[in-house]
């Protein structure tokens, strides 16, 4: 009888170490499990759309970006964007450029799948290219930053969304409270850090949908979904808290930049016919 007795204790006590540590280290990288898709995000976009946003640091305008959206003819989409925006107050070396300017198209195939991409750019006046094509579950890429040029093949799910650092969660999900999800950003933190080994790197992010709140958006007040954007569940702080209309846009977001926290925000968002689409003349140079 006790020796039953003890069997059942140590069995109720291993059982709750077990859920214990499963509740604490195993169950919240499960919880980020469905991100989305481009299916989401561009299905129900049947005409060409350009959004416009300005970068602020302590109500000081450093940088712009501009975004295309086109439904090809042939079927699939391209998305384009444009951004610049100057790092003088995140530590730049005065005397130099201290702009980065970068260019960003994603290509999406009739299937809703990422085919390919090319990113282009400068930081503080140093080249940078990448691109890359999508081969089944591989994200094959090639890259060059100064005297750097080198390749790296990446595992990339089938339906899986790229993102970028500048605005990492571009939108398009039904979200509602409490839903969580991981994605694949292009990192080039590494690549353009001078203390690392020059290396590109696809990181996963994991992104938590907060709560609806009131914000002021495009000169009026809207509803806003308000989501987190963390590289590490240990950090306390997360890398971008972004706020997204009920259409999925993406209205305000802030990027924490050496510490310190700059707005993106929407300015303009409006659709093109496909004529203007084709000779359409970017803002941000």
């Amino acid at each position: 009888m006790m020796r039953n007795a003890w069997l059942l204790g140590s069995g109720c006590l291993w059982a709750a170490m077990m859920y214990l540590l499963f509740d604490a280290e195993i169950r919240p990288y499960f919880e980020y499990q469905r991100p989305p898709s481009y299916r989401t995000m561009l299905r129900d976009r049947t005409q060409p759309e350009v959004q416009r946003r300005s970068v602020i640091f302590s109500r000081d305008r450093i940088g712009e970006a501009e975004t295309l959206i086109v439904p090809l003819a042939g079927g699939g989409y391209s998305m384009a964007t444009r951004m610049t925006m100057r790092m003088r107050p995140f530590g730049a070396p005065p005397g130099l450029d201290d702009r980065v300017s970068m260019t960003n198209e994603v290509r999406v195939d009739q299937g809703f799948q990422l085919s390919g991409f090319t990113m282009t750019g400068r930081m503080i006046g140093m080249p940078l290219s990448i691109t890359g094509q999508r081969r089944k579950d591989r994200l094959n890429v090639e890259y060059s930053f100064l005297t750097v040029k080198d390749k790296a093949d990446f595992e990339f799910p089938m339906d899986a969304t790229l993102s970028d650092d500048f605005l990492p969660f571009q939108g398009g999900a039904k979200l509602s409270e409490g839903k969580k999800w991981k994605m694949k950003m292009l990192d080039a933190e590494n690549m353009i850090s001078l203390n690392t080994s020059k290396k590109l790197a696809l990181t996963e992010l994991y992104v938590n949908v907060i709560e609806k709140e009131k914000i002021q958006a495009m000169g009026r007040e809207i509803q806003a979904w308000k989501i987190e954007v963390r590289k590490d569940l240990t950090k306390e702080v997360p890398a971008y808290t972004a706020w997204v209309d009920e259409a999925g846009i993406v209205v305000r977001q802030v990027k924490m930049i050496n510490k310190i926290p700059v707005e993106i925000l929407l300015e303009e968002r409006r659709t093109l016919t496909s004529r203007e689409a084709e000779s359409y003349v970017w803002t941000v140079k």
